[in-house]
C-alpha cells in the first residue's frame, strides 16, 4: 500500500494498481519482466499471459537470477531457480 501511495503522487493519473493480469489489456511494444520469474508458482503460463499482451512485432525482455542461491543465504520466497 505504501508503494502504491508513493506512485500515485509521483505518477498521479497514470499509477494503477492491477489485481490481475486480465485487468492489464494488450497491445504493448515491450513487456519488462525483471526478476520476476522465479517467484512465479507456473512460468510457462506467466510467459503465455505476458506474451498475449504484446503488439505485433513487440518484444518480451525476460531476466531470471542465475544460480543465486549459491551466494545468498536465503532466496524465500523463489519457486525456481535458474
Amino acid at each position: 500500500p505504501r508503494l502504491r501511495e508513493r506512485a500515485a503522487r509521483r505518477l498521479g493519473d497514470r499509477a494503477r494498481a492491477f489485481a490481475s493480469l486480465d485487468e492489464v489489456g494488450g497491445g504493448y511494444d515491450l513487456v519488462f519482466v525483471n526478476q520476476v520469474l522465479e517467484h512465479v508458482a507456473d512460468p510457462g503460463a506467466f510467459l503465455a499471459g505476458m506474451a498475449a499482451r504484446l503488439a505485433v512485432g513487440g518484444a518480451l525482455y525476460l531476466e531470471v537470477p542465475h544460480a543465486d542461491y549459491r551466494f545468498k543465504a536465503d532466496v524465500f520466497p523463489h519457486t525456481l531457480f535458474f
